[in-house]
């Protein structure tokens, strides 16, 4: 989905994961943690794509989630 031409009628992309789901609307990332992933002194996050320089990501072991 192109959100760079500022398609305010977009549905948002959703992506649940473990202990957090993430809501991307045009311009924004959403990240809505559950309880048990605010045990470890995680928030609920609202962030404006235009600050995300980056995004990085790693595979998944039996230790470590990606």
């Amino acid at each position: 989905m192109d959100f760079s031409k500022g398609n305010a009628s977009a549905e948002p992309l959703t992506f649940k994961g473990q202990l957090a789901t993430l809501t991307i609307t045009p311009g924004i990332a959403e990240i809505s943690r559950r309880a048990i992933g605010k045990l470890g002194g995680a928030r609920d996050a609202t962030i404006h794509l235009v600050n995300v320089v980056s995004v990085q990501c790693k595979e998944a072991t039996r230790l470590v989630n990606g």
